[in-house]
């Protein structure tokens, strides 16, 4: 994935290019999660993620949590540009072709001025959707807080219940907690569903999707009525203590203006790392 990087701001150095050696293996979410498997018993986790993401942009430990703002040139799947806050370092990622022009806009910045929706925008063009800030945070079986709720049952994606909960709600919220949009067709490997019911009807459900080849990644949806009676924290007490002991570790995203969706995630036990934005063209 990575193919060179630059660390540009007040008094930095010029860009320097990455040696042949560098970008060996680096990049991909493969050579990423391969990292989580060779941890230790001691291992902090967030000490781990830092060891994850050195392997997914391409970078190494002084540039992750050294500060200042780098540009990485890397392919972006369907997004045009990203940006990464790490404390006090921003990444910026933009493909191999843009990584010039992006060292050139950026020069100057510290990480706080370059890590805005409006930045990343400026890469990309006036007309590029900008989505985020997306927090994550993330949680072993050491850091986690939380217990099974026999009450939060898991269901398949065909579920008649699930598909009906989900069409109440809000088109932008069922985007937002990560459901597909269509549950029936996600692999059952890589994808998994809870729903906690009262009365017969699904006032919440969750899902765990796919990071690092597993169902791993937190998703959580409250019914509009229902919400601030801790019916999402229950669903995802359940489905990350059905989850850690075959993953290991289990990642939360949400917006970062989501701040109930974060007081879930903190009061569990998941540790907070950092944010990104994404940013792509509506045009071509």
């Amino acid at each position: 994935m990575w193919c060179s990087t630059s660390g540009i701001g007040p008094g930095s150095p010029s860009p320097t290019a990455a040696t042949p050696e560098r970008l060996v293996g680096l990049g991909s979410e493969a050579a990423a999660a391969a990292v989580l498997e060779v941890r230790s018993e001691e291992e902090d986790v967030l000490a781990l993620i830092d060891s994850y993401w050195e392997a997914r942009l391409g970078v190494d430990h002084s540039v992750l949590r050294g500060g200042g703002v780098h540009v990485v040139a890397a392919p972006l799947g369907a997004n045009d540009a990203m940006s990464f806050r790490f404390d006090e370092t921003c990444v910026v990622v933009v493909p191999a072709d843009e990584l010039e022009s992006a060292q050139v806009a950026l020069a100057g910045l510290d990480a706080q001025a370059a890590f805005t929706g409006a930045t990343l925008r400026s890469l990309v063009g006036d007309h590029a959707r900008v989505d985020g800030p997306s927090w994550h945070a993330y949680t072993d079986e050491r850091t986690f807080l939380g217990a099974p709720d026999r009450t939060a049952v898991q269901v398949g994606g065909g579920d008649t219940s699930l598909r009906m909960f989900l069409e109440d709600n809000d088109v932008a919220d069922w985007a937002e907690s990560g459901f597909p949009r269509d549950p029936a067709l996600a692999d059952p490997e890589k994808t998994r569903f809870w729903v906690l019911r009262e009365h017969g009807r699904v006032v919440a459900a969750g899902n765990l999707t796919e990071w690092r080849g597993a169902p791993a990644d937190v998703g959580v949806l409250t019914s509009p009525g229902e919400r601030g009676r801790g019916l999402a924290g229950r669903v995802v007490e359940t489905m990350v203590a059905a989850a850690l002991p075959a993953v290991g570790i289990v990642r939360y995203r949400a917006l970062a203006s989501n701040v109930g969706s974060l007081a879930v995630a903190r009061r569990l036990g998941f540790q907070p790392y950092g944010q990104n934005y994404r940013a792509r063209r509506t045009t071509r």
